[in-house]
């Protein structure tokens, strides 16, 4: 890979010093840092067998570029240096199959930059805390979401159903360019405080003896779903430790031997963050063996077939995540 990303960015550079014209062939430095992620993405995708997946993530990626100014045709060029680097690198035969799905993406550029993905559809509650989250009303936001919890729906669902949708549509205005990242971390923010309110509204089950460490895998930024997960897990009576977003490999393994849980939750929500999640389970299972594992987020359901194993476990919904983690741990003891 690094070899692959060194071609990549020569051929990108000379591009932008001999045929290109545009502030796209101004940043350089932005290039490259895509052409690490990018390079990321299809590593994992190779490795999972997600392809399926690649136009999707593909298309984060243009909405990202766009709004740094890079125009239309720099990510078919991006693509393809990807395919001249893998077949000049690697033998034919094999870079071929790599290729094709690169080839593809590109044959298709025009759909993808002008598509978009599906708009989300949203309840009449998360289209109400929708509004208040993007008029930056915090105590109202927090007062709607209570209400739905006093009405009698189960904890789960509005914090599924409600908050995550919300925050879903949200990742979908930014995508689509209605909102700033300013907008959307301000939003964030908000809902944190949400949750934490519905959170502390709620009385803590009964001891069921039972711990637990939650964290994103390494590299992974979102660490709201790991919140979440291990507030459900202590209000269900779990001794919880949640650890926070970007943490090293060897930092979450020191905080698994310090902690010593029954079960660990790890969220993996992009794709490209794939390897480093099957990397920390195989490592965290052999630094406490006997350790049950659940995980969680958008690419551990992609890749539930691949990741499942004897002690590990995928949950899809937030509901899932506690009894799958009580069966590990039953298993275990």
């Amino acid at each position: 890979m690094d070899e692959l990303l060194v071609a990549v960015d020569e051929r990108l550079a000379l591009d932008a010093e001999f045929h290109c014209a545009g502030i796209d062939c101004d940043q350089l430095g932005l290039s490259r840092h895509v052409n690490r992620e990018f390079g990321r993405l299809l590593a994992a995708v190779y490795e999972f067998g997600l392809f399926d997946r690649l136009t999707d993530e593909a298309r984060w990626f243009v909405s990202m570029l766009s709004r740094h100014g890079f125009g239309p045709g720099y990510f078919g060029r991006m693509l393809e240096a990807w395919s001249v680097a893998i077949v000049s690198s690697i033998r034919l035969a094999c870079a071929r199959e790599l290729v094709a799905p690169l080839d593809s993406l590109r044959g298709n550029l025009g759909l993808l930059i002008e598509s978009r993905r599906s708009e989300p559809e949203l309840s009449a509650e998360a289209r109400e805390l929708l509004d208040l989250l993007r008029a930056r009303k915090r105590r109202e936001a927090a007062e709607s979401v209570l209400a739905l919890a006093e009405s009698g729906l189960p904890l789960e669902r509005v914090v599924e159903e409600v908050v995550l949708l919300a925050m879903k549509y949200l990742g979908f205005l930014w995508e689509t360019g209605r909102i700033t990242v300013a907008d959307e971390h301000a939003a964030t923010e908000i809902c944190r405080y949400v949750l934490y309110r519905l959170f502390d509204s709620v009385e803590s089950g009964k001891t069921v003896g039972l711990k637990a460490l939650a964290s994103c895998v390494p590299g992974d930024e979102h660490e709201l779903g790991v919140e979440i997960v291990g507030e459900c897990l202590r209000l269900s009576g779990w001794e919880v430790f949640t650890v926070g977003r970007s943490t090293p490999e060897e930092d979450i393994l020191k905080a698994l031997a310090e902690f010593r849980p029954h079960v660990a939750f790890f969220s993996a929500t992009l794709v490209a963050n794939l390897p480093a999640a099957r990397a920390l389970v195989v490592a965290a299972q052999k630094r406490l063996p006997g350790l049950g594992v659940v995980l969680g987020g958008a690419a551990a359901v992609a890749a539930a077939d691949v990741l499942t194993g004897p002690g590990v476990a995928v949950a899809v919904h937030l509901a899932e995540a506690a009894s799958l983690g009580s069966k590990l741990a039953n298993r275990n003891a």
